[in-house]
């Protein structure tokens, strides 16, 4: 077993205005996580000022198939379902079927990929995480990022 637990805390302001204060919290609990296949369960938690989000938790559960694994180099796609509820201070939204709710509660589907790569006898490592997170119930409520890292040796 292997239990991750990621934490950030975004503080700013400019000119003694509030521009951020966000807190994240990751947590993955992988079971087997040797095997090519494996399972795990995940709870985040966070909130968002400039999003006006007051509470948001995901937890749930999903497997890793690992394509690649290697000393140098590891590829992960992984599969997930979570339920969702997000407390909102805002109730204007872009969508008017979501007007004046305070809390929104989705179960979702999350599609991700993961990889690093060490190159050029490690003078360079290649890094990318990317995931799609689609609701079950509506098709235009989902999310999706891209983080892609590149490590250079001087």
């Amino acid at each position: 077993m292997v239990f991750k637990n990621k934490n950030s805390y975004i503080y700013q302001e400019f000119e003694k205005e509030k521009a951020d204060e966000d807190i994240l919290s990751l947590n993955f609990l992988y079971l087997n996580p040797e095997r090519k296949v494996y399972p795990f369960v995940l709870g985040f938690v966070n909130n968002n000022f400039r999003r006006e989000i007051d509470l948001r938790f995901l937890f749930w559960a999903g497997a890793t198939f690992q394509v690649l694994n290697k000393e140098d180099k590891w590829l992960k796609f992984s599969i997930s379902s979570e339920y969702e509820r997000t407390n909102i201070f805002e109730t204007d939204f872009n969508y008017s079927e979501y007007d004046g709710q305070e809390s929104i509660n989705k179960i979702r589907r999350t599609f991700w990929v993961n990889g690093k790569y060490r190159l050029f006898k490690n003078r360079m490592i290649l890094t990318h995480e990317s995931y799609f997170q689609p609701s079950l119930e509506k098709s235009n409520n989902f999310r999706w990022q891209a983080d892609v890292g590149l490590e250079l040796t001087i």
